[in-house]
């Protein structure tokens, strides 16, 4: 094990992007440790999960492919220099805000920190990168713009609210005699023995999220057997397949709180609605598993790669 690990670090270091990408999520999980209100969580773990996926694949390369010179002592103090001036940018405006700066505006600033990266390398070297770890670029771009999207969330759920209310209450009447939808900002399905008001934790948000992990953490895992072409569709469907299921809590929270037991509802309906989406995402992962190696399986055989099993690491 410690002849991989010494392995793995030698070729991390003739890999000067996957030095750069070390360096980076170091040092913005440092701020996102120090100073969090100036750092986007996302930019963080785009960074750290291109850095994850670059050296999963690096590892099962056969020989030391270097992609270029090694990082300078000048290039990292430029990085070091541009990233305190766009740490600094944030400061500014979030501690004397500017007419101008809406924001979106400080949004993008906090998004900034990502820009400096490019700093570490020549741009041929990148070019290089970027076409060398498509996949993974285009892995670490999707969830760098999707992860945990609390803001879209929040965009969307007026609208989102009234179709998921409306939903609910059409898959729930035929099951309760007397059901009654009383439109609101936070809508509410009246019953003869259960009210059920869909908030915003109601949205399933928090089940996307824990999707989002566990398939982030499959990525990491088995990046080198899995048909890189499927991920963004298993992604997609997985997203819509938990939304689903939050629509499917609800009608059953509506249905059984009207014909069993509303006290039991009310006082279990977050701790069983964890268990709910663990099993949901469970058996996502066992349905489609198989299909995202598939392709992977029957592909040729690369012969500059030598795949190497998780468990080795």
């Amino acid at each position: 094990m410690m002849c991989r690990v010494w392995e793995l670090w030698a070729r991390g270091r003739a890999q000067p992007a996957v030095s750069a990408l070390a360096i980076a999520s170091a040092f913005l999980g440092l701020v996102a440790i120090t100073a969090p209100d100036l750092i986007n969580i996302n930019a963080l773990l785009g960074c750290t999960f291109l850095f994850a996926l670059s050296l999963r694949r690096l590892f099962s390369l056969a020989g030391g492919e270097i992609l270029g010179p090694k990082i300078t002592r000048r290039r990292i103090f430029v990085f070091f220099l541009l990233e305190f001036a766009v740490l600094g940018g944030a400061w500014f405006l979030q501690r004397r805000p500017l007419p101008f700066a809406s924001g979106s505006i400080v949004a993008a600033v906090r998004y900034a920190v990502l820009l400096p990266i490019i700093a570490l390398l020549p741009w041929r070297d990148w070019l290089k990168f970027t076409s060398r770890y498509r996949a993974e670029c285009w892995s670490a771009a999707i969830l760098l713009l999707t992860w945990f999207p609390h803001r879209l969330f929040i965009a969307a759920w007026p609208f989102y609210s009234q179709a998921l209310g409306h939903a609910v209450y059409y898959l729930a009447r035929p099951f309760v005699s007397v059901l009654h939808y009383l439109p609101a900002a936070d809508p509410t399905l009246s019953g003869p023995h259960l009210d059920v008001t869909i908030l915003f934790g109601c949205s399933g948000l928090q089940a996307v999220k824990l999707f989002q992990i566990v398939f982030a953490f499959i990525l990491i895992a088995d990046w080198n057997w899995l048909d890189r072409r499927r991920l963004p569709l298993a992604y997609a469907a997985g997203l819509g397949m938990i939304l689903m299921a939050n629509l499917g809590r609800i009608v059953l929270l509506v249905v059984v709180g009207n014909h069993w037991s509303p006290d039991t509802v009310v006082r279990y309906h977050v701790a069983a609605g964890w268990m709910y989406f663990a099993a949901v995402i469970c058996v996502l992962i066992w349905m489609s598993y198989d299909w995202l190696r598939g392709g992977a399986q029957t592909a040729p055989v690369n012969t500059r790669e030598k795949h190497v099993p998780v468990v080795a690491l």
